[in-house]
């Protein structure tokens, strides 16, 4: 599990500048997306989905650049992008039970937010951060056998579910590391929203996310090899 993180930190900063370019949309809309959102309830609630595609096509994006890494060629920005898009029905179908999770709950603390407590929104959200969590460790290598491996997404679920479920814990421990920085710049994002303003924290969670989705298709992409790389071949 460290050779994985370590090497993915190291692709990361040996292509920087491809996958930076390839995260741009998730760095530069989304924080666009969270100001539009900040000027009401209704815009906000408007904005999730918008927020949901961006980033989970920016993550498809980013786990395709990390299947032409492993096949020793340059993670092309376009051609990740154009790749991904080809087999977005398959991307949007393994997703679609997360995002539809993360969304409810994403509408619903900001309802509590409008009408309720700031500590009433925060513990809906940390229930949601805990729901997503649990579906992320059993869904964690769906994108990487759909666009690495071209499965399809019913294909991708059973074989996902036959090799995992006797790697659960280990595959638990490795989405855990990999939402430590998550955890950590949400805590930041929350106090620098009391500190300066709400917008301000949450437009630097957005771009953290966005820098964060390429380490974590490069781990992911890199587990998956190592759990399923036998069967695919």
């Amino acid at each position: 599990m460290g050779r994985i993180l370590f090497d993915a930190v190291a692709n990361y900063r040996e292509e920087i500048e491809d996958l930076l370019v390839i995260a741009a949309p998730a760095v530069v809309l989304g924080p666009i997306l969270v100001i539009f959102a900040s000027s009401g309830l209704r815009a906000a609630l408007g904005t999730v989905p918008a927020f949901l595609l961006l980033y989970l096509f920016t993550f498809a994006a980013c786990v395709r650049a990390a299947g032409l890494l492993k096949d020793g060629l340059r993670p092309e920005p376009l051609l990740a992008y154009v790749e991904a898009f080809k087999r977005s029905s398959a991307v949007l179908r393994a997703a679609a039970p997360g995002a539809v999770l993360v969304g409810l709950i994403s509408g619903a603390a900001l309802v509590v937010s409008d009408v309720g407590p700031t500590i009433a929104a925060l513990g809906v959200g940390f229930v949601g951060a805990v729901a997503a969590f649990v579906w992320g460790r059993r869904n964690a290598y769906h994108q990487p056998l759909i666009l690495v491996h071209g499965f399809e997404a019913r294909q991708a679920a059973g074989l996902h579910d036959q090799v995992t479920g006797e790697n659960m814990l280990w595959t638990t421990l490795l989405v855990t590391l990999l939402s430590a920085p998550v955890v950590v710049v949400l805590m930041l994002s929350w106090a620098l929203a009391a500190a300066l303003s709400p917008p301000f924290g949450a437009v630097v969670f957005a771009v953290a996310m966005g820098l964060w989705l390429p380490f974590l298709a490069l781990s992911l992409t890199a587990a998956s090899e190592d759990l399923f790389g036998r069967v695919t071949r």
